[in-house]
């Protein structure tokens, strides 16, 4: 389920997979790791790092814990875990989950208007609103953060965005969230911005990119897999239907959809140290391109990879990365879209899905469609 130049791409990550070792790309200048087996070893490796000064990331945020492996990172990291374990995730659930997918849901489909935009009016605002509410930030700023939140995204995703854009959005965005952290904007007392300790952090600079940063990390990823899902939720709205109060079931079918459709396609690494690896010697400074969607679909680790096997549990797919930089978000994210299924179920019998424009955005790492419709079909049945 994806475009020709997915699946263009996902042939080419194939042929990769047959050769013995490793491929060294002259033109990006970086080595491609596809397998899931050196996908798993190098992103839990010592001998590799996130930490190089000019990453999109580092030029954006300047240094948190997204490229950074020093013991200060690690620090900011633990004191941010508190907030996205599974109690937490059962915490947001009916508090701020729920309501805000249900409000969502209600207001863009349930007016049953002929056409919708389901990346405008859904796939944007559901990860968007749950993550400024988690943060304790009043939903009448939604508008402005996102407007904001999408110029960073759009030159972290390809810098060949405007970097312009993308710096005078951050810095209205640190400043509106210095104003949160000062109480010159209210925030809820028992949300992130006000709980979240301030030890760990060098300086407030350092906090408030840390923040900006998880609210970018937030949303981003999960706008993609909405758009995924939802084309898999037509394909299978029966088996979903009979079966979408059972979790369990939702999250293997979850994430077979994050398997087969990673949000982030891949990611990169450096060589710290100069080490020997299946017969190649790396160097330091050498640049990996980690091929999450490919391993993902390595027929080493799972059987019948480019298959949908929704009903049985797979082996644990790399869309949220190994290791140390382990995505903290996983279990909300998987969340997000469990709840999604479920709430959605009852709009799939009066409206359709199409996709628009099939071509993903110039990007780099995530993958998103620019537009998914839904259209209200001439035969309802009554809610």
């Amino acid at each position: 389920m994806g475009n020709n130049k997915t699946e263009a791409e996902l042939k080419h990550y194939e042929a990769l997979r047959k050769q013995d070792s490793f491929q060294y790309s002259e033109a990006e200048g970086c080595y491609y790791v596809v397998k899931y087996s050196d996908v798993d070893t190098l992103l839990k490796s010592d001998n590799i790092t996130v930490d190089f000064p000019f990453r999109a990331s580092r030029q954006l945020f300047g240094k948190t814990i997204l490229d950074s492996d020093d013991m200060g990172s690690a620090a900011i990291r633990k004191n941010l875990l508190p907030f996205f374990t599974r109690k937490a995730i059962d915490h947001y659930r009916e508090l701020i989950i729920r309501p805000c997918i249900k409000s969502i849901l209600s207001e863009s489909i349930g007016a049953r208007l002929e056409e919708v935009d389901f990346n405008l009016s859904v796939s944007q605002r559901i990860p968007t609103q749950i993550i400024i509410s988690i943060f304790g930030i009043d939903l009448k700023y939604e508008e402005f953060i996102y407007s904001k939140l999408e110029k960073l995204v759009l030159y972290l995703d390809h810098p060949s965005n405007s970097f312009q854009e993308a710096m005078e959005a951050k810095k209205e965005l640190l400043a509106f969230l210095d104003k949160c952290l000062l109480n010159e904007i209210e925030v809820n007392k028992n949300g992130f911005l006000s709980s979240v300790s301030r030890e760990p952090f060098h300086n407030k600079e350092e906090m408030l990119s840390t923040c900006l940063m998880l609210l970018v990390a937030g949303m981003a990823t999960t706008i993609a897999s909405l758009n995924s899902l939802v084309l898999y939720v037509y394909e299978y709205r029966d088996y979903l239907k009979e079966n979408s109060g059972d979790v369990e079931k939702m999250k293997l079918f979850v994430n077979e959809v994050i398997r087969m459709q990673p949000a982030v396609r891949e990611t990169i690494r450096f060589v710290k140290d100069d080490f020997e690896y299946k017969d190649v010697s790396f160097v330091e400074h050498d640049l990996l391109k980690i091929i999450l969607a490919s391993a993902n679909r390595d027929e080493e680790k799972f059987t019948d990879p480019n298959e949908f096997e929704y009903q049985k549990k797979r082996s644990l797919n790399c869309s949220f990365g190994k290791g140390k930089h382990f995505c903290i978000g996983s279990d909300l994210a998987i969340e997000e879209l469990v709840i999604f299924i479920q709430e959605f179920m009852i709009f799939t019998d009066y409206y359709a899905v199409k996709i628009v424009e099939s071509n993903e955005p110039p990007g780099t790492v995530i993958r998103m469609f620019k537009k998914i419709q839904l259209k209200l079909q001439a035969d309802q049945p009554a809610i």
